[in-house]
């Protein structure tokens, strides 16, 4: 028997067990959370095992009863108990009120103090779940869906359950990390820290730091090019403490009007065009060294008088020697930014899946049914390049290759994902063509998932066609297969069918005073199995009517063959069967039509099996 971590869990534990004993329930189970574990406790075992409440449904019996332990509205754990095992009321409270006294809630106030470290951090509960986070994390890891839980963010697994216990005990903790983001390349290779937030004995929350993998710590430059070029219609600049331009980005660069080896170590505020105005100039200046010596974020904006625009710069310190500064006018924030974010937000709120790509090919907007709809890996490449990654047909891939093409309306294609989900989906191009535009500005292509629908028609025509109680092929499923087999024998004179039309009668018993619906259903599935139990693969054999069954025979072979085929069936049949306590005997009248090839319609097939029947 496992030991608990701590003297108060080990007091709870025996207590529990003491408990249980004295109730007389020794196949009772009380189980409580104390993070990053859950707490098993029988009369003769404990466990703690890593994990939440999800453990619930692998580790309680299916049957029986599981009770909530609640204290101040807060459910504390539960007690599961045998089937019929009566339990009083007030022992309930008695042990939730004890279980609070063990398992601390865990405060959930986001410490101000967060946006004060210059690396990206986050706070983790016992959940492992993202809490606050500071705007370096945002910039870092964003700026679409940002992780949520510890575990996507590091998947060695291993290492993050040693990392975890020891960083609640007072450890700082390295764990190696990556993060991929939806509609990124390679996954972002990072360093995680662990450590407690606060100096008490039982700290509420982690603090998680995380930095470049290609970096030996904390103190180096964070990767400039993450931070860049997540965002392409926002100028973004990197500034050294000193406010001389370190890295920049295209939007940047085409904002300044300068090649990017004329504007790096340049000072910030002697480019572009707010260099010309002396108040400008201090204003900025006085803002980029404020950031920097401070670690406080700034925000200036002035009025171009000239150009009568406004402009805007909002200083970031991302560590102590380097500063983010973002640059709009009234402009870009009305046209660009304003108008990316009002689509991305419509976009998110629709079912449909939507992919938006400029003229160089680069994903600008994607909504998350896309992502659910495709998958991470389809997701972030551009349709003709999924059949490097997906399974599909010539004709398929052909359209894929022009899928930007006006010509092309929509394309059907069905997708086996990764993780071996089939979705069937209809793809809708439109191409960006503004009026006054000489050429195409991107593309949008519009997913639709046809998945749901797809299955209900298919299973709505495999009901139209076939029988309800015994899933063999009904009156129009067979004559459009006798319809088939008339006209393969026209074209294949040496193909040979022959047709089976059969009654059958209950001996001596009126079905209406045996047959409940229950039974119907058991008799019609016992005449089904053997009818389809004395014939070969390649046969049909169809329920036509309640007792009528035909079936088609091919390569039917000589006269000789095909009544060694009717005594099967008799000889089959012949064997009694038990029903409500009742023994059954069939009689099988049989009518059978040789030859197809001088019949030209399936009705004439079938009125020549009656007639033959009729006649016996």
């Amino acid at each position: 028997m496992l030991a608990p971590t701590s003297p108060s869990l080990r007091l709870l534990v025996e207590f529990i067990q003491s408990f249980l004993k004295h109730q007389e329930q020794p196949d009772a189970i009380v189980m409580f959370h104390i993070p990053p574990k859950m707490a098993v406790v029988r009369v003769s075992e404990f466990q703690e095992l890593l994990g939440d409440w999800n453990l619930l449904d692998t580790l309680l019996p299916q049957e029986g009863e599981a009770l909530p332990l609640v204290q101040a509205d807060r459910t504390l754990g539960v007690i599961w108990l045998p089937p019929g095992t009566p339990f009083p009321h007030r022992l309930l409270e008695g042990l939730s009120w004890l279980l609070a006294q063990v398992v601390q809630e865990s405060s959930t106030a986001p410490p101000e103090a967060l946006e004060q470290i210059p690396e990206a951090a986050a706070l983790i509960d016992r959940q492992q779940r993202l809490g606050a986070m500071n705007a370096a994390w945002r910039r870092l890891l964003g700026p679409e869906r940002l992780p949520e839980h510890l575990s996507e963010l590091i998947p060695e697994v291993h290492l993050l359950q040693q990392a975890w216990s020891q960083a609640w005990t007072g450890h700082t903790q390295l764990v190696p990390a990556r993060y991929q983001q939806p509609s990124a390349g390679a996954p972002l290779l990072l360093t995680a820290e662990l450590r407690p937030w606060s100096q008490d004995p039982n700290p509420p929350w982690l603090l998680c730091r995380v930095w470049p993998a290609s970096r030996t710590s904390a103190d180096q430059p964070i990767d400039f090019e993450r931070v860049l070029f997540w965002e392409k219609s926002t100028a973004l600049v990197v500034t050294n403490g000193q406010g001389q331009v370190v890295e920049l980005n295209q939007a940047a660069t085409t904002l300044l009007g300068l090649e990017t080896i004329q504007l790096r170590k340049q000072h910030l505020w002697q480019l572009g065009p707010w260099n010309k105005d002396i108040t400008s100039r201090r204003l900025i200046r006085i803002s980029l060294l404020k950031a920097a010596q401070q670690m406080i974020p700034q925000k200036v904006s002035f009025l171009d008088n000239q150009e009568d625009r406004e402009w805007q710069f909002y200083i970031q310190p991302l560590d102590s020697k380097h500063i983010l500064v973002e640059i709009y006018t009234d402009q870009n924030i009305e046209d660009s930014s304003w108008k990316t974010a009002l689509l991305e937000c419509l976009l998110e709120q629709t079912q449909e899946g939507f992919m938006i790509w400029d003229s160089r090919n680069e994903t600008t907007v994607q909504n998350r049914a896309a992502r659910e709809l495709l998958g991470p890996t389809l997701a972030i490449h551009p349709p003709e390049e999924w059949p490097d990654y997906v399974s599909l047909s010539a004709r398929e891939k052909e359209q894929l290759a022009h899928w930007r093409e006006s010509s092309m309306n929509q394309l059907e294609i069905n997708l086996t994902l990764p993780e071996g989900n089939i979705r069937h989906l209809i793809l809708k191009a439109f191409s960006i063509q503004p009026k006054r535009a000489s050429r195409s500005l991107g593309a949008i292509l519009q997913i639709l998932d046809r998945t749901e629908q797809s299955r209900l028609m298919h299973q709505l025509q495999y009901q139209n066609q076939h029988d309800t109680l015994t899933a063999l092929p009904n009156r129009s499923n067979f004559w459009q297969v006798l319809s088939e087999a008339i006209q393969h024998q026209k074209q294949t004179p040496s193909l040979q069918y022959a047709v089976l039309l059969c009654d059958l009668h209950v001996r001596g018993v009126d079905l209406g005073q045996l047959v409940n619906p229950v039974h119907a259903h058991r008799l019609a599935i016992e005449e089904a199995a053997r009818f389809t139990g004395s014939l070969r693969h390649s046969d049909i054999v169809a329920r036509l009517e309640d007792q009528r069954f035909a079936i088609l025979l091919k390569q039917a072979g000589s006269p000789e063959k095909l009544s060694a085929i009717v005594q099967r069936l008799r000889a089959r049949f012949a064997l009694p069967f038990s029903l409500q306590a009742q023994t059954v005997h069939w009689d099988l009248d049989v009518g059978l039509v040789p030859d197809l090839s001088h019949y030209t319609s399936p009705d004439e097939v079938l009125q020549a099996a009656l007639l033959a029947l009729r006649a016996k």
